[in-house]
């Protein structure tokens, strides 16, 4: 049996599916010993000991005279590496296919200068795929991009500092052109008002697949052209602070080729994108408003946008989640009473998806005790024949906790009786994969 064991792991393969189960916290002692007692299993270790690269100093720690700079918290080479410390240096970054580039500030200029010379055009991660928390402002060395934007990169999650701007932006980039995935953050400093400046990223990315934008975008009809310019654009998550108020004048934006659509906006913002794009491709869409003292019927935008997402994608949309959340900047608006049951936010159109299997709609309640809005007894028949495949189903009515306890129980409970098991297990009966 052991003869056996030795053998599978003298393949190469095998033992680095084996040792890819030993990668994460508290097994990299574990790993290490492998690599030093035993030649023929040592690669497979190495490779899963340097996989992942959570700092990217824990790299050039491994020369001996990279150290922290007398009086600074940046590092440098005491003197220059030796031939044999730059090759054990080269060929533990071969091994690196994810990192996180937080700590990328504290290299001195220097350093990068010194691997570039010792490199050259020869890239320092030939492997490496994603690259985590870059970020980005003046003080990154310009020769560590040379050596971090890998052809091979495929996933970055960026993060723009102030002043990311002119010739240091078109570089970080034009050299992210080729990637599938982007992650651009929204980095804050002083003030909660203060905003970083937004990057013109639909400008670059032609081949990206997911595209996350967390930086509160300031939506106008040139960049949602840009994002429906993407030719193979899969997902899109994005946070929109505002929307171009004449954009319902333009004709729709399609978005030939989007699955999933992940956005948060106040509710006129919300109706106004849906309504002005077609998603012919949607499978999943994950929507969250709120409500601003401009905005007037809730149930009339909530019902606008929701009509229009499942009539464009009626027959691929298989995952609609909305919530209708509690206002970040005022926490006492009313709802109005133009929403008085979940019945009304479940539009024909929604009910006319066939393929749709998860249906998530969470409404918040806000200080107002006369509005009652609940789910009751005829939200559940009125859509008992729709959605044959439906396996999962949240109607999600969010009290505050200080007032759940002193509502009366279903005051108008004559007119519209609250839900019983018995419509319960008749909708279950009806749905088998729920």
């Amino acid at each position: 049996m052991a003869q056996a064991v030795a053998q599978a792991l003298a393949c190469e393969d095998i033992s680095r599916e084996v040792f890819g189960h030993l990668e994460g916290e508290g097994t990299l002692s574990t790993l290490a010993s492998v690599a030093r007692v035993n030649r023929a299993l040592s690669p497979p270790a190495l490779a899963a000991i340097w996989r992942k690269l959570d700092n990217i100093l824990q790299l050039f720690a491994v020369i001996p005279t990279f150290g922290c700079h007398r009086g600074s918290d940046t590092y440098i080479f005491d003197w220059d590496p030796t031939e044999d410390e730059w090759e054990r240096f080269m060929s533990y970054a071969r091994l690196v296919q994810h990192m996180d580039a937080y700590n990328l500030h504290h290299i001195n200029p220097s350093v990068w200068k010194a691997v570039t010379e010792y490199v050259g055009c020869t890239p320092l991660f030939p492997q490496l795929q994603r690259l985590d928390r870059l970020y980005v402002d003046p003080y990154l060395p310009r020769e560590s991009l040379v050596h971090l934007l890998s052809p091979n990169l495929r996933q970055v999650h960026l993060v723009p500092g102030p002043e990311m701007r002119g010739v240091l932006e078109e570089a970080v980039l034009s050299g992210l052109s080729h990637v599938d995935g982007l992650n651009i953050a929204h980095h804050r400093f002083g003030s909660e008002d203060e905003h970083i400046r937004e990057l013109t990223f639909w400008t670059f990315f032609g081949s990206v697949r997911d595209l996350e934008v967390r930086q509160s975008a300031d939506l106008t009809l040139e960049k949602l052209r840009g994002f429906a310019a993407m030719p193979h654009l899969r997902s899109l998550i994005i946070e929109v602070r505002s929307f171009a108020k004449d954009a319902t004048k333009a004709s729709h934006c399609a978005f030939a080729s989007l699955e999933t659509l992940q956005c948060k906006a106040t509710l006129r913002d919300m109706r106004a994108l849906v309504t002005s794009t077609f998603f012919p491709q949607l499978k999943v869409v994950d929507i969250c408003v709120w409500r601003t003292a401009e905005d007037q019927g809730v149930s009339a935008a909530t019902r606008a946008i929701l009509a229009h997402l499942a009539l464009a994608g009626r027959e691929s949309l298989r995952t609609i989640s909305f919530g209708l959340a509690r206002s970040p900047s005022d926490h006492y608006f009313e709802l109005p009473s133009d929403l008085r049951s979940m019945s009304d936010v479940l539009v024909d159109e929604l009910l006319q998806c066939p393929g749709l299997h998860t249906l998530e709609l969470a409404i918040h309640v806000p200080s107002a005790l006369w509005k009652n809005l609940r789910v009751y007894d005829r939200d559940l028949r009125h859509i008992k024949s729709s959605w044959p495949a439906l396996r999962k189903l949240m109607l999600d009515v969010a009290w505050s906790d200080n007032e759940a306890d002193s509502l009366p129980r279903f005051p108008d409970a004559s007119i519209a009786p609250p839900l019983t098991v018995h419509t319960l297990a008749e909708y279950a009966q009806a749905h088998p994969q729920l």
